[in-house]
């Protein structure tokens, strides 16, 4: 049970990864076609 919260923990972790990279580039994006 413990490891599965972990999982489960690691999981949201790198979904949260994820969205904030993706925020990254995009801002990124914008700033390099505002130029």
């Amino acid at each position: 049970m413990k490891r599965f919260a972990y999982g489960f923990c690691s999981f949201t972790n790198m979904r949260l990864w994820i969205f904030l990279i993706n925020g990254l580039i995009s801002y990124a994006l914008k700033a390099s076609k505002s130029y």
